[in-house]
């Protein structure tokens, strides 16, 4: 299914080089099960709106179909008050989309491979609100692996403790989101995670931002995490949903 919608993505290439590119991206993932060559990687930028994307290729670009999580969009895509905390931006989509929406946006990746992405989508939107970090969001403030768990592609990468992690691509910085949003005086009226299983740890990371700002909270979590993540919102007094296309919205009880 997911390659159907993916052939649906070439009208939305901003050139014709971007088109025949999303198009090899297509061939390449259809017969990477038969030939098992390496990921596809094939750049290329593509639209939303008037918003445009520069991608490393792969499925990234799906972001920009109106079908791929709609309700998350639905969330994000409203007027508020406040600020905007990213976790887990990649190349920016949701942070840029926010941008439109929010007052300022901070935007943290721990990947200096999609964090070069995310700079470049930046400057092109012209988004001036938007602030970069390049850190990972954690409970404590220490040092992390960055695992690249395919042959050290940056495709699905995560972050984990020096105990727990085999063969780490790089360190990365961690630091709590209170410690973050004191730093920057940001008062989030709306958090967006995609943490890659570090859900938990965020979410314990942003114990004075919940009990202060209490931001609506958008945020995928793994079948393994979702006890532990909801158990933190519901000690703090949010109320946890699921959404139609399988993430979470956690929402402040009503008094």
């Amino acid at each position: 299914m997911n390659y159907i919608r993916f052939f649906r993505l070439i009208p939305r290439g901003k050139s014709m080089k971007d088109m025949l590119a999303i198009l090899a991206n297509a061939v390449l993932m259809l017969t990477y099960p038969i030939l098992r060559h390496r990921r596809p990687m094939v750049r290329y930028s593509f639209s939303y709106g008037d918003l445009r994307f520069l991608c490393p290729g792969g499925f990234y670009g799906m972001l920009g179909l109106a079908s791929s999580e709609p309700s998350v969009k639905n969330v994000l895509e409203v007027e508020r008050s406040g600020d905007a905390i990213d976790v887990g931006a990649n190349i920016g989509f949701y942070s840029i989309l926010l941008s439109r929406f929010t007052g300022r946006v901070i935007a943290v990746e721990p990947d200096p491979f999609y964090f070069e992405y995310l700079l470049t989508n930046i400057s092109v939107n012209g988004c001036t609100n938007v602030i970069p970090f390049r850190m990972a969001a954690w409970s404590a403030e220490e040092d992390l692996n960055l695992i690249r768990p395919l042959s050290g592609v940056p495709l699905d990468s995560h972050v984990m403790k020096g105990d727990a992690a085999d063969n780490p691509s790089a360190k990365v910085r961690a630091r709590t989101l209170d410690a973050l949003a004191r730093e920057t005086g940001c008062h989030p009226s709306i958090v967006k995670i995609d943490a890659e299983g570090a859900e938990a740890e965020v979410l314990l990371g942003m114990q004075r931002v919940m009990t202060l700002d209490r931001p609506v909270i958008v945020f995928e979590a793994r079948k393994e995490t979702i006890h532990k993540c909801q158990e933190i919102l519901s000690q703090k007094g949010f109320e946890v949903s699921m959404m139609p296309d399988g993430n979470y919205l956690a929402q402040p009880k009503r008094e």
